[in-house]
């Protein structure tokens, strides 16, 4: 564990157009003489392609666990409440999660300062938005994210704040983000209240449910994911395309809470995992799943694969509205080329 050994952290806000060096940051077992999975874990950083087109080797590097930049927005409460300014509580939070964090290790002559910058934000209050690098859900698992609590931060009962996801374009075929805006589509439409559930609120119009389109498009979806674009160039969509390399998801609510935090990143990471199954499948199971409901599919895929999302995939098991002893799902929609099917597209990342 380190901090000053691996990052010279800059304590301090940024500004909202602070736009720090990017790298796409996974973790590996590593000993002096290379690869051990019972030992060291490291922060590897690999470069981050700046490009639309689909990237396999990329996908590669990362092992097929896709980066997210995440932005966590969170309040302060006032100085006279809890006795630290804003500056403070940023300060001590920032080296904090640096502090406990495993090694960095780059395979470029070029080092990051730090992991997870702060940033100003006019659409808050008196809070901060959280930023971190590209990091895969694995990632995001090893930072010190007990360093936000107890130092005047809030979040879930901040009704200016939410958590957006940044996903690389380059990480998705034509064919997966079709199938991952049907999925999005299906959530929208036909499953809203499993859909607020998961993303711990309603839609909102920082985060309007429209789906993106492409002008004089005969088939809309297939336009937008085989040009990884939408007309619509809505800031506010709670899928937002407007940014040249990445996809930014803007559906949830901030939590700060740590299972929270990262039951969402679950979530994100089992979507992709699950559209790049689905995309390998013949048509008929590939049809079938979607006949079925695509966001009934994905809970049954979470739950059949809990040992790769153990925390998202308790709560779905434990929620009363959803869980085992509802009758959301049953064994009948059960496709087992698909609930079986992540290995194998582990093993061809």
């Amino acid at each position: 564990m380190c901090r000053e050994e691996c990052y010279s952290v800059v304590p301090e806000l940024q500004s909202y157009s602070h736009k720090p060096e990017v790298k796409y940051i996974d973790t590996r077992f590593m000993t002096l003489g290379g690869y051990d999975p019972g030992n060291h874990t490291v922060f590897v950083g690999h470069h981050a392609d700046k490009t639309e087109e689909y990237l396999k080797s990329a996908v590669d590097a990362t092992d097929g666990f896709i980066p997210m930049g995440v932005e966590i927005e969170v309040e302060h409460t006032s100085e006279t409440d809890h006795g630290m300014s804003r500056g403070e509580s940023t300060e001590e939070a920032l080296i904090e999660l640096h502090d406990y964090s495993p090694h960095y290790i780059d395979e470029s002559d070029s080092r990051l300062r730090q992991l997870i910058i702060a940033k100003t934000d006019s659409s808050l209050s008196h809070g901060v938005e959280f930023v971190t690098q590209p990091m895969t859900v694995r990632a995001h698992k090893l930072m010190n994210w007990e360093a936000l609590q107890s130092k005047g931060f809030y979040a879930w009962n901040a009704s200016t704040a939410g958590m957006h996801v940044h996903l690389p374009k380059s990480y998705f075929t034509t064919t997966q983000l079709w199938l991952f805006l049907k999925l999005y589509q299906n959530l929208w439409t036909s499953e809203k209240d499993y859909f607020n559930w998961l993303a711990g609120r309603a839609e909102n119009s920082w985060a309007k449910r429209q789906m993106p389109f492409r002008n004089s498009a005969d088939n809309n979806l297939l336009a937008v994911a085989s040009t990884k674009w939408d007309d619509r160039r809505d800031r506010y969509s709670a899928l937002n395309f407007l940014n040249a390399y990445t996809i930014e998801l803007r559906f949830f609510r901030s939590n700060m809470n740590i299972d929270g935090l990262l039951s969402r990143l679950e979530f994100v990471q089992a979507s992709y995992d699950f559209v790049c199954v689905l995309s390998r499948l013949n048509k008929k199971d590939m049809f079938d799943a979607i006949n079925f409901g695509l966001s009934k599919q994905l809970h049954l895929f979470m739950i059949g694969n809990k040992s790769e999302y153990p925390i998202i995939s308790e709560r779905l098991l434990n929620t009363n509205k959803f869980g085992v002893t509802s009758d959301f799902v049953n064994e009948d929609m059960v496709i087992p080329s698909l609930i079986n099917g992540l290995n194998q597209v582990r093993k061809g990342a």
